[in-house]
């Protein structure tokens, strides 16, 4: 049973829409081969680029309200014929990497013995399993095709992965960039840290039916090299809970809550983007019509113990976001 984090409520809107459309995002998964909750995740990305009056069928919304109200079911089933043609886009991509990486097995965990890893299936059967760095192209593949954000981090510093025995491509992999938001330096945790070591885990993705251990592994083996390759003593990364992410390869690996940030949303050309990708560009975009909850990040200190400053997660503002 997963660990679920508790936080924050959960966000009303992508359950409503979880609870009146979960079944028809689940069967255009299954008959378009999609990944498992992988519409779902870009619906609940695009949801903010429409106003809430366009959402639900309504002339003034009132959020304590919102049960009472009727999605847009025209608007709702548009919006997923829009995605549902972006996602298959990236289906051979995404079809090439997964054969690349090796068979996997439903129910499948990771052991180690005397410090080597295996894959263990249910039925007994084992087979080697290594961690090593990922080359720029498959790892910026993975980060622009794959991964629910769908853009690459030009930025990023560490690209590592789990691989099964003569597969060029990880099962499981994780980004690393480092930190360059001012308000996140200003934590509690980093006063005696410097930021040449502080990264942040941008990026994290394991294919279907990945060892159910396989990002608490793979996290563990990043931590280890980063600290005594790079040097690295503290290490972020975010949890947008609005998408009902569980969290729960972070609680394994012992990260703690940090700060609340707002999460902003951005779009070109209708599709979801990042703020560094769209204020980098040339091209025109829109911007969130609604907010949503907060994001929530956690830290790691690989060189002492968690908790050191006894302090209370930092909230950041508005206008300490904007300032970057």
């Amino acid at each position: 049973m997963s660990v679920h984090l508790s936080f924050l409520p959960p966000n009303p809107y992508i359950l409503k829409v979880k609870r009146e459309f979960g079944d028809v995002i689940t069967s255009l998964e299954y008959k378009n081969h999609f990944p498992p909750r992988s519409l779902f995740l870009q619906m609940g990305l695009h949801l903010y680029k429409f106003n809430r009056q366009n959402l639900f069928i309504c002339n003034h919304f009132e959020e304590e309200q919102i049960e009472q109200y009727v999605l847009n079911r025209n608007l709702i089933h548009g919006e997923l014929r829009f995605l549902v043609n972006n996602l298959k886009a990236d289906l051979p991509i995404y079809r090439e990497l997964r054969k690349a990486s090796g068979a996997s097995y439903a129910n499948s965990h990771l052991e180690t013995t005397q410090g080597a890893y295996r894959e263990v299936t249910e039925t007994g059967l084992s087979s080697e399993i290594t961690f090593g760095p990922v080359s720029l192209e498959i790892g910026l593949c993975i980060q622009k095709n794959i991964h629910y954000i769908k853009v690459a981090r030009s930025d990023t510093s560490y690209q590592f992965g789990l691989y099964r025995k003569n597969h060029a491509v990880p099962f499981a992999y994780a980004a690393f960039s480092r930190l360059d938001r001012h308000y996140l330096a200003n934590l509690p945790q980093l006063r005696e840290i410097p930021p040449s070591k502080t990264y942040v885990l941008t990026r994290a993705y394991a294919f279907p039916n990945s060892p159910r251990n396989a990002m608490s592994v793979l996290y563990a083996q990043c931590f280890d090299t980063l600290k005594n390759e790079a040097g690295t003593a503290y290490v972020l990364t975010a949890l947008n809970q609005n998408l009902c992410f569980s969290g729960s390869s972070l609680l394994a690996s012992n990260f703690e809550l940090v700060a609340f940030s707002p999460m902003k949303y951005y779009y070109l050309d209708g599709r979801y983007s990042t703020r560094r990708k769209v204020e980098n560009g040339e091209k025109s975009y829109t911007t969130q019509k609604f907010s949503s909850g907060p994001i929530m990040w956690f830290g790691k200190n690989l060189i002492g113990t968690q908790n050191e400053s006894n302090s209370l997660p930092l909230t950041v503002t508005d206008e300490m976001y904007d300032l970057h």
